[in-house]
């Protein structure tokens, strides 16, 4: 077994524990928000400066619009919902609505992609795909084999020179209006919901 597979291993050993913890027998995740253990963020944080430590979010300031700034993932939206003292709804500009808080750990839920996410700095576990995920601004890469999986959004022009790749835009992907995105590659194909505004040349 190679140390990259041991590592993910213990990632999803970590994920259950804390599923399993949280939300007892059946989390009912996937059918929208839960009545679940409920923690607040600043239950299991503290403060450096205006800087607070959070378990999903890393250091992270917050602001009086209710906008946060993580070290893992950039800015994202507190929408307070269900309430701030339970795991709740975030929103963020590349991967949408995702659900965590304290009680869940390092975890997040997408509400657009249906599937879990292990948190690092800059990085994402896909327990879906079984692949870690690179942050490139709004968007998010993660390869496997000669496979290049796209999630997230395009909100700039970019252009990707992979000739020997497969090339699969996840679910949700998105990109803005005025936007193009050129990619090199062997092979190219689209998930369901995925939305495009902007140019797309395939090479």
């Amino acid at each position: 077994m190679t140390a990259n597979r041991e590592r993910h291993c213990v990632v999803l050993l970590i994920f259950l524990a804390h599923i399993s913890s949280a939300f007892g027998d059946d989390s009912g995740i996937h059918n929208g928000p839960i009545s679940a253990k409920t923690s607040n963020l600043s239950d299991d944080q503290t403060s450096v400066s205006n800087w607070m430590i959070s378990q999903p979010f890393g250091y992270y300031f917050e602001t009086q619009t209710g906008w946060i700034y993580s070290q893992k993932l950039g800015w994202l939206y507190d929408s307070k919902v269900p309430s701030i003292h339970s795991n709740r709804w975030f929103f963020n500009s590349g991967l949408n609505w995702l659900w965590g808080g304290d009680s869940i750990g390092p975890f997040l839920y997408s509400k657009d992609m249906a599937r879990w996410f292990y948190v690092e700095e800059g990085k994402i576990f896909d327990f879906n795909r079984g692949l870690w995920k690179s942050k490139n601004g709004t968007m998010w890469l993660g390869f496997v084999g000669t496979s290049q999986y796209f999630s997230g959004k395009f909100s700039e022009d970019f252009e990707h020179f992979a000739s020997g790749s497969d090339i699969v835009f996840e679910r949700s992907l998105r990109n803005e209006k005025e936007t193009k995105q050129i990619f090199h590659c062997r092979s190219f194909s689209l998930e369901i919901d995925v939305t495009l505004l902007g140019g797309l040349t395939i090479k």
